[in-house]
């Protein structure tokens, strides 16, 4: 993307020719600033005096009063004495008024005076958006964008000007680019859902819709109609169910207006369904299906359709996993998924299909995505867990038994499962620390590090494991001081994780505390140095940090209050007493 030029042709030339308009002397009497200021207006030879017209007209600008500062900013402007300051307040007065023309002539001149005023820049971008002039509005404010990169509102501008010329990547990329400036931008997650249905990248559109329509119900709509139009009907379905669910909460005439279009929406959808499904179109017929089904979930011939469609590749998975050809099993339970996400023993018979074929982590992600459908099916968390286990994902494998302990036992079957779930629970113990010790031997100190906090977290047996985390501990402060020693860029990510596993760690808290001011990011420097203060209470070093942490946030009292702990433990101490003496001053 090329930079704007003082020379861009969207603004096109300033001009300093024709006179001075007539003046308008009359002025708020209430108003005795401006009414003295006016006085001087004229020279002692009579002649305007150009430097008083533009500071009236500033004046006049702030107060909001556009259309009389026009003349005096303009009258200083002709005569070829006006600032940069007042030109930009012209530029202004010309904009709020709605005189492009006028306003383009200006901010070209301010931009030929200073092309990277910041005002000038905003408002040659403004000009341009409503020009719908995209790819110039883009420009100016990329420019913007460059001169202050922390700015969230050139990014959204550059992003909305994206989406205009319908460059949906390069709109996602500066979506992407404005979460990292303002994770709560409601037009992040609805430009970024937008790009997704045009370039039909539907895979996260779900979440974020639900996150447009929390905030913006009618937009979450929009993005509906988009969906249906381009095709993607369960995009469309969602949509529309989570606007529902918003307005719903909110009664009015939009909560009873999608109720009736959402049956309206599922009958036209379902018979579009069954003239695809007569065409032999499954995918088409499928997505139809769903949509209606999601709109309207009870919709009886929604739900046969789908059944349909469904039922030969059920039955197919069902007969390959009987006759224990899993590789079957698995493609069948694939064709299920791609027609009905929903369908939970799918990814249960996926699952179980790929732990016989020993590839639990693939059986893994089936199952996980299992629970996710279906959370209270006792056989699928036991499933879950047991191929967890073998994953080594302990943790993950105890909330899945300890899912199975906590839903209500049906019959005999139940109290089998949960018979299971509390053999497996006391064997996870075992495993997680033998898998420790491993992970400990071979030096993968992460990996043993996040056993570890699991360990921790069951409150496994101390006698085992206290002295495993202690050699733990000492093997990654080691490497945190190695780190440390020679300013390592990793020592600051080495110092946050030993403090995850182990929040009280003195040298850990000293040594991200003291990055930290370095860095001078004293509010997060603060909360180290006071559980450092807490653990270790006559470090005389974590109260000073405090009361430098405290001075520089602007909160004195607490700074002296640290400063006296400081003297308490070392009364001669030269720093603590200045703090304290600016304190008296």
């Amino acid at each position: 993307m090329g930079e704007p030029k003082a020379t861009d042709p969207t603004l096109g030339a300033a001009s300093n020719e024709g006179t001075a308009p007539k003046l308008e002397l009359k002025v708020l009497r209430s108003d005795p600033a401006i009414a003295k200021m006016a006085s001087r207006l004229t020279d002692a030879d009579g002649k305007p005096d150009a430097a008083v017209m533009e500071e009236l007209g500033i004046v006049l600008a702030k107060n909001k009063r556009f259309g009389e500062a026009v003349p005096y900013l303009k009258a200083a402007y002709q005569q070829a004495v006006i600032t940069n300051a007042g030109l930009s307040y012209l530029v202004r007065a010309c904009y709020q008024q709605r005189d492009l023309n006028e306003a383009t002539i200006y901010v070209k001149a301010l931009l030929s005076r200073e092309p990277d005023h910041l005002d000038g820049l905003k408002f040659a971008a403004r000009i341009c958006k409503m020009r719908k002039d995209w790819p110039a509005t883009k420009a100016y404010w990329g420019r913007l964008n460059a001169l202050r990169p922390r700015d969230p509102e050139p990014v959204r501008n550059m992003m909305v000007a994206a989406e205009r010329m319908k460059d949906w990547g390069g709109a996602l990329e500066l979506a992407e680019d404005l979460r990292a400036l303002d994770p709560n931008d409601p037009e992040v997650d609805r430009c970024t859902a937008r790009c997704a249905i045009e370039m039909k990248e539907t895979a996260q559109v779900e979440q974020r819709i639900e996150r447009v329509a929390a905030s913006d119900p009618e937009a979450a709509l929009k993005l509906a109609d988009l969906a249906i139009k381009r095709g993607l009907y369960a995009i469309g379905g969602q949509a529309i169910v989570a606007a529902r669910d918003v307005v719903s909460r909110q009664g009015g005439r939009l909560a009873k207006d999608i109720q009736v279009r959402s049956r309206e929406w599922a009958e036209e959808w379902v018979g579009s369904a069954m003239r695809a499904e007569m065409d032999n179109d499954i995918a088409t017929s499928t997505e139809l299906y769903r949509a209606a089904r999601t709109v309207d979930e009870g919709f009886e011939p929604a739900v046969r359709g789908l059944d349909r469609l469904r039922n030969p590749a059920v039955e197919a998975m069902r007969e390959a996993y009987k006759t224990q050809d899993y590789p079957l099993t698995v493609s069948r339970a694939r064709e299920v998924i791609a027609i009905d996400p929903d369908f939970a023993s799918a990814y249960l018979y996926a699952g179980r299909a790929l732990a016989s074929m020993d590839d639990p982590t693939a059986g893994y992600e089936f199952l996980s995505k299992g629970i996710e459908v279906s959370p209270n099916d006792p056989w699928m968390q036991l499933n879950f867990g047991r191929v967890a286990e073998r994953s080594c994902e302990f943790s993950e494998a105890h909330r899945a038994y300890s899912k199975v302990l906590s839903l209500p036992r049906k019959g005999k079957e139940g109290a089998k499962f949960a018979a299971e779930a509390e053999r497996k629970t006391r064997q996870l113990e075992r495993a997680a620390i033998r898998e420790t010790r491993r992970l400990y031997k071979e030096e993968q100190y992460d990996e043993a590090r996040e056993q570890m906090k699991f360990l921790r977290e069951i409150n496994a047996d101390p006698e085992i494991v206290t002295p495993l985390f202690d050699a733990l501990v000492k093997r990654i402060v080691k490497q945190v001081r190695e780190y440390y020693h020679v300013r390592h860029e990793r020592t600051y990510e080495e110092a946050a994780k030993l403090l995850d596993l182990d929040p009280t760690n003195d040298y850990a808290l000293k040594v991200a505390g003291r990055m930290m001011i370095a860095d001078k990011d004293y509010l997060r420097a603060l909360p180290h140095w006071e559980t450092l203060a807490q653990v270790q209470p006559d470090m005389v070093e974590a109260h000073l940090q405090k009361a430098r942490c405290f001075a520089r946030m602007g909160e004195p009292a607490r700074a002296f209050e640290a400063a006296e702990q400081v003297l308490a433990l070392e009364p001669g101490h030269a720093e603590a007493q200045r703090i304290l003496a600016r304190g008296r001053d």
